[in-house]
């Protein structure tokens, strides 16, 4: 934990420290520095985000009553779905059509918001 300190207080962009977020959250899932710090570096780093949902799904049922892991997935969701609408005439490993990316789209950001009882 000193070293996943060390690297978040230099703000350090690196493949260490990257792969130092993956052996933190491992030892304290419900640390949401590390899941924030880990999507900063997947951003900074251009890392592929169909690895880290295949990731997430490996560890996901580990994880599977901790806020952090569904919360970091919905934003690797968000940060693909934005990558697909600035770039359609790209395909993904994830596996959707840039002919369908548009209504994903759509059915994402019309989705109804839930209100507080």
């Amino acid at each position: 934990m000193g070293y996943f300190r060390a690297i978040y207080h230099n703000q350090e962009i690196s493949e260490r420290a990257f792969s130092l977020t993956r052996e933190t959250i491992m030892l304290n899932q419900g640390s949401y520095t590390a899941w924030f710090y880990r999507r900063k570096l997947l951003h900074e780093l251009g890392k592929d985000l169909a690895q880290e949902i295949n990731w997430l799904n490996s560890v996901g049922l580990i994880m599977e009553k901790n806020y952090q892991i569904w919360h970091h997935r919905r934003c690797i969701f968000e940060m693909w779905m934005r990558s697909l609408q600035t770039k359609p005439s790209q395909s993904t490993s994830i596996g959707a059509d840039a002919q369908e990316t548009p209504i994903i789209g759509t059915a994402v950001s019309s989705s109804p918001s839930v209100e507080p009882i």
